[in-house]
């Protein structure tokens, strides 16, 4: 099974990495160099996203995976406000999740609104809100493949869609996990493959974006699963596929599953 989109503009946000060049130059380093980074220690403080976009009122309600999410959403989302969103979160907000199940064993009065944040698709949802989005939202957890899930899932609203905007959002594990990570989010604006037999028409395509595919294929001589997949720790996999699409001249790039393998293939780098 292969899918083809053509990836019109681009956008990310992680603590301490503002802009498309610092992302570019972060991303010759393991992790992004967010493991190693002041904020990734499990318990360390990290700062949260501005999210100055969104009105005050839902400004308050968003926890820090949603206001980071709203840095890469809000300006993505303003070249397409029609565009269906894919929303892709290994974990969703577990931070939060993990607090409110706290308090349940201990009896405790619990908050509506933490609890309507803490479900898998509230950041994405209240975003829509506060964004004004009337298209469709899918939210989906596919375990360390998130980004490969995502975009099988992105490719097919491009079928009834001329674009659609995912995303890949993973907040900083809580303290109980006992794992490192920050919180980061990354997303694309993908569009539909058009392709031309006009030379001249093919290549003004060409100048819109790379062109981005994913298939599948069975296990080669040699290949295992990814370890990953047994543990927490380790790389993000969503960075490896971000690192690959903004960073690196491989064509080519692939993920070992439980049973068989993802391989991404890209025309070029992504823009500045």
């Amino acid at each position: 099974m292969q899918n083809a989109a053509q990836i019109l503009d681009w956008a990310a946000w992680a603590p301490g990495v503002a802009g498309r060049d610092a992302w570019r130059e972060a991303a010759s380093l393991p992790s992004f160099g967010l493991e190693s980074s002041p904020y990734a220690p499990p318990g360390a403080e990290e700062p949260s996203a501005k999210a100055a976009a969104i009105p005050a009122m839902l400004r308050r309600r968003l926890t820090p995976l949603g206001r980071a999410l709203a840095e890469v959403l809000g300006p993505l989302a303003a070249k397409a406000p029609d565009a269906p969103w894919v929303y892709a979160s290994r974990w969703g907000d577990a931070a939060l999740a993990t607090e409110l199940l706290t308090q349940a064993a201990r009896d405790e009065p619990l908050s509506p609104a933490k609890f309507a944040a803490s479900v898998h698709n509230g950041p994405a949802s209240l975003l829509s809100i506060a964004l004004g989005h009337k298209g469709a939202l899918t939210a989906l957890a596919n375990g360390l493949w998130g980004a490969e899930a995502a975009f099988e899932s992105a490719v097919s609203e491009l079928l009834q869609h001329e674009t659609v905007i995912l995303t890949v959002a993973e907040a900083k594990p809580p303290v109980d996990f006992d794992a490192p990570g920050v919180t980061h989010v990354w997303g694309l604006l993908l569009g539909r493959q058009n392709e031309s037999a006009d030379p001249q028409a093919w290549a003004k395509e060409k100048q819109k974006g790379p062109y981005c595919a994913i298939t599948t294929r069975p296990f080669e001589s040699g290949e295992a699963p990814d370890p990953r997949l047994a543990e927490l720790a380790g790389t993000p996999a969503d960075l490896e596929v971000l690192s690959w699409l903004i960073a690196s001249d491989a064509p080519f790039f692939t993920h070992l599953d439980r049973h068989a393998a993802w391989v991404w293939a890209k025309s070029g780098a992504l823009a500045r």
